[in-house]
């Protein structure tokens, strides 16, 4: 009982606190109250995003305000360092949901070719890739002869061979995995083949740049806002 009325007692007392070599220290853990912050608004578009900015909502200064573009899938609007939490506050965020699924998962020929169509930019390349993979979704067999860096891919209609097709690898593709309102990022993929799947066959795309496709993003983005920005002479940092 004495204990727990002693105990009681250092709990109601004041920190102590003490300099120590130029740096405070104190005997206990500390908590700061923080002023109230406003909840960012969320935009799924970079004009949505433009458009707040450049009314100036909610009494913002933007003369001391920022744009930071954190990557392929996020820029936010932000002011100035806090003095004692030392970070930002948020005004705003667009966010875009990246898409990576679409690489480097096996799919039937004819599932591949729709998603391919709707999800890359046109493009020679593209229409080269569809092309190629387009042959196989109605034949009976495919055999696929590897060497580690190309395919030979035999398309077979019953037992005759129907065409032997040379997969010549990589494919520089756009494809759609950033905010639409910024140039997609050229990027070179690799297609690879297996049995499998209705068709016979399975094909995938994988990417082979170690992602240097964020960082083309990241600058087409921080072009498009440097243009629709212009007038508001705000520091774009990417």
């Amino acid at each position: 009982m004495l204990k727990e009325f002693v105990d009681r007692i250092v709990a109601l007392a004041a920190p102590y606190r003490e300099e120590i070599g130029g740096l405070p220290y104190s005997d206990r853990e500390i908590t700061l109250i923080d002023a109230p912050r406003a909840e960012p608004l969320v935009f799924s578009r970079l004009r949505g995003f433009v458009d707040f900015v450049k009314n100036a909502a909610e009494g913002i200064d933007l003369a001391r305000a920022v744009v930071h573009v954190a990557g392929p899938g996020e820029v936010r609007l932000l002011g100035t360092m806090d003095r004692l939490r030392r970070d930002r506050e948020v005004y705003a965020r667009a966010v875009h949901a990246v898409v990576h699924s679409r690489l480097g998962e096996f799919k039937d020929a004819e599932t591949f070719v729709i998603e391919a169509s709707t999800q890359v930019i046109d493009s020679p390349e593209r229409a080269r890739l569809l092309e190629l993979v387009g042959n196989m979704r109605s034949e009976e067999g495919v055999e696929v002869e590897d060497d580690g860096v190309s395919q030979q891919v035999a398309v077979r209609a019953g037992v005759k061979l129907a065409k032997r097709e040379h997969i010549a690898n990589p494919f520089s593709l756009a494809v759609r995995r950033t905010f639409p309102e910024a140039e997609q990022p050229i990027a070179p993929v690799i297609l690879r083949v297996r049995r499998g799947g209705q068709s016979g066959a399975q094909v995938a795309l994988f990417e082979c740049d170690g992602g240097a496709w964020e960082i083309d993003a990241v600058e087409n983005i921080r072009a498009w806002l440097e243009r629709a920005l212009a007038e508001t002479k705000l520091p774009i940092l990417a």
